[in-house]
């Protein structure tokens, strides 16, 4: 799956390692709670990656045009179809 989000991302392997790391770091209270009482000196300030990313951020991808409706095909049934 990595593999494949890297892909998607048109990024490398590593930059999603990176970004998937630095985003629990920054999200996980837990983890702060637990690091400014053992670890004072490695607290980053907030906003701040603890780990520079591998690779610049890139645009995001551009959302595909919507498809043109398509009529639905009869049910076999004979019921009508549901909004």
């Amino acid at each position: 799956m990595l593999k494949l989000y890297a892909e998607f991302l048109d990024g490398t392997q590593e930059y999603v390692v990176v970004q998937t790391l630095s985003l629990a770091f920054r999200k996980d209270k837990e983890f702060h709670a637990w690091l400014t009482t053992t670890h004072p000196d490695a607290r980053q300030p907030e906003g701040e990656s603890p780990l520079r990313p591998a690779d610049p951020p890139r645009p995001a991808p551009a959302i595909a045009a919507p498809r043109a409706a398509t009529p639905l095909a009869p049910d076999p049934r004979g019921e009508r179809p549901r909004p």
